[in-house]
């Protein structure tokens, strides 16, 4: 028996092949449908994905932490007066636009006023 459905070979697998729309238009090839064509003609391009969103902070909402360097020793003269040597980096804890005010500021776990003049904002 020699059934002639059998004998021929089923026809060669095409990766573009129309999707039949709801109106049964057949304008939508199945690679385009995908995003592929896409992607192969990024990669060809050279063009990377644009890099995610930084995550974001849990102090997101805070202002960045100021600081100062030494520019001169000081040492302290009265109660409540911050001591620190020249490099020193102070953190600023409060501060005025003006130089020639005592500001206020923390070296570790010491806090205290200091002159904003022997200063220099980071």
């Amino acid at each position: 028996m020699t059934h002639d459905s059998f004998d021929s070979a089923p026809p060669p697998y095409s990766p573009v092949q129309a999707i039949a729309g709801p109106s049964g238009s057949s304008g939508i090839s199945r690679s385009s449908s995908t995003g592929s064509a896409w992607g192969a003609a990024a990669k060809a391009k050279g063009a990377a994905p644009p890099p995610p969103k930084p995550k974001p902070s849990r102090l997101s909402g805070m202002p960045a932490m100021e600081t100062v360097t030494a520019l001169y020793d000081y040492e302290a003269q009265a109660e409540g007066d911050l001591s620190f040597r020249t490099g020193e980096v102070i953190e600023i804890v409060q501060r005025t636009q003006n130089d020639n005010e005592w500001w206020t500021g923390k070296i570790g776990t010491r806090q205290g006023q200091f002159p904003g003049n022997y200063v220099r904002l980071n």
